[in-house]
Order: C-alpha cells, then sequence, then structure tokens
C-alpha cells in the first residue's frame, strides 16, 4: 500500500488441475497433477478500481513501494525445487507507478527501492544497489546473507553467520548496520537465526527479531536484549517512534487449550505487561502508532483487536479469512483477505462485527501494567 493509501498492489497466484476432454485430471510420467500456474500483480485504487496488472513467471512472495509511491518492486520464486527442478527459480520485478516494467533481475531476490528508483537486492552473487536504469550502484555485501532496509534504503541491516564446518556447528552470528553509501556504522553479535528488523520512524531504534530472542539497538551504542520465559517467537511489532513493542511467543498446551503469550515492552526493553491469549498460532500483529490497540492475526485468519495499555480484548473478528495485513503508513487502513480483498478504516474495526457471536476469549493474567502510550499490500490467493 503507499503512503498516501491511494494505492494498493495485489499478488495473486492459482493452481488449477489440467484436465483432458473428458474432465479427467492429467498426470505427467512421475504421476504428478499437471498444473496451470498463473500468477500476476494486480494495481488497485483506494476504491478497488483496477488500474493495470502483469503477469509474472513466478509465484509473488512480497511488493515492496517506494514512499513516494512512484516505483513498485515484487519478488516472486518458484521454491518447489526438490519436485519441479526445471521450472525451480526466481525473480525480480521493477515497475513504475503506471504499470510500465523497467526492468527485471533473473536469480534475484528481496527487493526494496527508494523514492530515485534505486533498487537493493540479493543477486545469486551479493547484496547490491542498482540504479533505474540498472546500472550497478554500489555492492554490500559478497555473500548472499539475509538483509533489510529502512525507508528509502537510508539504512541497511545484514545478517552474517561464521560456522565451524567440520563440527557442523554456528560459531558466531552478528548484524552489521550500513548507510545507504555502504558506510559500516555498527556491528553487533546476536543469537542464531534473526528473520526480522523493524526500524523507527527517526531511525534512532532498530529491532532484530530471533529464534527466541529481541534485540534492541539505539544510536548512542547502547543494545538491550528481551527474551521471553521458556517460547520461542512468532512474530513482534513496533510502534512508528520505537517507544512500544509487542511481541507475540509461541503457543503451549494446557487444560485442553491452546495459549500464545503477549509482552509489551518499552524502547529500552523492560516489560510493560505480560498476558496470555486463546491461541493456536499468531502469524502476524500490528500495534497502532500511538500505541493504543494491538492487531492480532491468528489460527485459521480471524482478526483479534486488544487495548495495548492493558491486554483487554476489544473486538475479535472471526469466519472472514483475514490473511497477509498490510497496514497504510499511518495505519488509518489495513488491506487483507484470503479468497475476497478487504480494505477497512482501523477507526471503524473496533465495533465491527461479521458474526450474531462476536465474544472475546479471555486474557488469563495481565501483570505490570504501565499506560503504554508499504508499504504495501501483498495478497497470495490460492485456489485449489
Amino acid at each position: 500500500m503507499s503512503d498516501d493509501s491511494s494505492h494498493i498492489a495485489v499478488g495473486l497466484y492459482r493452481e488449477n488441475a489440467i484436465l483432458d476432454d473428458k474432465k479427467n485430471v492429467l498426470m505427467d510420467e512421475q504421476g504428478r497433477l499437471l498444473l496451470d500456474k498463473q500468477s500476476k500483480i494486480v494495481m488497485l485504487d483506494s476504491k478497488g478500481k483496477e488500474l493495470w496488472e502483469f503477469k509474472t513467471q513466478y509465484g509473488i512472495e512480497s511488493i515492496r513501494m517506494s514512499s513516494n509511491g512512484e516505483y513498485i518492486v515484487v519478488d516472486t520464486a518458484n521454491d518447489s525445487c526438490f519436485n519441479d527442478f526445471e521450472d525451480c527459480g526466481s525473480k525480480v520485478y521493477v515497475f513504475n507507478i503506471s504499470g510500465t516494467p523497467l526492468w527485471t533481475y533473473d536469480g534475484a531476490r528481496n527487493p526494496y527501492v527508494d523514492s530515485f528508483g534505486n533498487v537493493l537486492i540479493a543477486t545469486p552473487n551479493n547484496i547490491a544497489m542498482y540504479n533505474i536504469e540498472k546500472k550497478l550502484v554500489r555492492i554490500y555485501s559478497n555473500d548472499r546473507n539475509y538483509f533489510w532496509a529502512s525507508d528509502n534504503i537510508d539504512l541497511i541491516a545484514i545478517e552474517s553467520s561464521e560456522y565451524d564446518e567440520e563440527e557442523m556447528e554456528l560459531i558466531s552470528s552478528k548484524l552489521e548496520l550500513f548507510d545507504k553509501n555502504g558506510k559500516k556504522l555498527w556491528e553487533r553479535e546476536t543469537g542464531p537465526g534473526v528473520n526480522d528488523v523493524k526500524f523507527s520512524d527517526d531511525r534512532n531504534l532498530i529491532v532484530a527479531g530471533a529464534f527466541n530472542e529481541v534485540y534492541f539497538f539505539d544510536r548512542k551504542w547502547n543494545s538491550f536484549k528481551y527474551s521471553p520465559d521458556g517460547y520461542s517467537i512468532n512474530s513482534y511489532s513496533m510502534t512508528s517512534d520505537g517507544k512500544y513493542v509487542v511481541v507475540a511467543g509461541n503457543s503451549y498446551y494446557v487444560n485442553n487449550k491452546f495459549f500464545s503469550q503477549l509482552t509489551l515492552l518499552n524502547q529500552s526493553a523492560e516489560v510493560l505487561w505480560k498476558g496470555n491469549i486463546e491461541s493456536r498460532y499468531i502469524y502476524d500483529m500490528e500495534i497502532t502508532n500511538d500505541g493504543a490497540y494491538v492487531y492480532l492475526f491468528m489460527d485459521e485468519g480471524n482478526l483479534i483487536i486488544i487495548d495495548a495499555r492493558n491486554g483487554e480484548i476489544k473486538n475479535k473478528i472471526e469466519n472472514m479469512k483475514l490473511y497477509r495485513p498490510s497496514f497504510s503508513k499511518d495505519k488509518e487502513y489495513v488491506a487483507m483477505g484470503g479468497y475476497k480483498l478487504y480494505l477497512f478504516d482501523t477507526k471503524n474495526l473496533i465495533s465491527y462485527s461479521n458474526t450474531k457471536n462476536v465474544g472475546p476469549s479471555p486474557i488469563l493474567y495481565v501483570s505490570l501494567l504501565s499506560i503504554a502510550g508499504i508499504l504495501l499490500y501483498y495478497l497470495r490467493n490460492k485456489i485449489q
């Protein structure tokens, strides 16, 4: 979704079995289904009107848009290499807002784009930036490691690990921070498995999530760490100013029910409150910029909205298959869906009801209470 919420980019993917004239399912020589695979990006305006579409070679993994809304980058891949090697691969697409394809890069992944059309990607050999004409601007790493970039690519965080090949053990893992010009600002040791990095709007706080830890790094070279009590981390979200971070832990089973742990932290990784909510899995979450509400996307596409100040459940929306949420930068709008696409004004979600039985599941406990103060939209729709 563009920063001003005027454009929503949607990734669609479909697989349909190929039938013969008698409507029998066709198989290949290995006995696998023959499938008609279709993938495309569709650009919509805020009223849902289709502006343009473009078919891609592989399934769409993610879509990002520049902060001024002028450029779109699309990450596509087919990861089923074990059973479909001939169709295995990846490709990055670069478009302008009108839908004109500017260039592609076979074998690249994880693109970011700034307001000038410069694109940061992981090529098969390195992490590099190319300009709008696909001319190499800069190489940031000669390894194809995981990386994340802030809006407009003014900061780039790269994760790297060192292994003992003989013992097949991890020796060390670290996160390195670079500015846009490639200057290394710092590096910090982390635990293994950093899987996401978020930046506050003023770039004064960087939060990195790993398997069972969340790391906080500020511009004063201070670092803090939060580890949940015996749980791994499913997801986390940060307010735009970095003052609050909410963390969802892995679920646990007790008394024939599944529960997930929620924790609200301040910018120094101090616990403001903890709570448990009945849920098998929280796959995504978002805290509003003012730190007032937390949106929990869980289980079979259900949405629970809680008061971030005390953990009280404000609303529960079920049976709408609300997957792949994408919020506008001000978090006043959210696009989400599964087989249908919805655009909500978040102010209305607090009172929205789609069923007769909308009842909150109780949070078992809340402790240490405090007066707590696309980016773009990507939807993957798979039709069997």
